[in-house]
């Protein structure tokens, strides 16, 4: 996770960070409505309304840091179709 809120920062993105223990963790980017949180070894990922579950590891963590980066750089971009 600490990764995914480097990448937001360097973006620049507000978020919000939420330690809940043994319960897992969560952050939520309110601009890109996005939110990704652990729960039990389980990683969800929502954005735009949809949910997906991930296994909690390292391939899971690479995967949704690109996804998250890909995100902010469609967000950022001045490019319209």
């Amino acid at each position: 996770m600490k990764q995914i809120a480097n990448i937001l920062m360097d973006y620049g993105f507000d978020f919000d960070y939420e330690n809940h223990n043994s319960n897992g963790e969560s952050i939520i980017a309110h601009q890109l409505d996005l939110k990704i949180y652990i729960f039990q070894g389980n990683v969800f990922f929502e954005h735009d309304g949809e949910t997906e579950e991930f296994e909690e590891n390292e391939n899971t963590f690479n995967r949704l840091r690109s996804r998250t980066e890909k995100l902010m750089i469609s967000e950022t971009s001045s490019f319209e179709d």
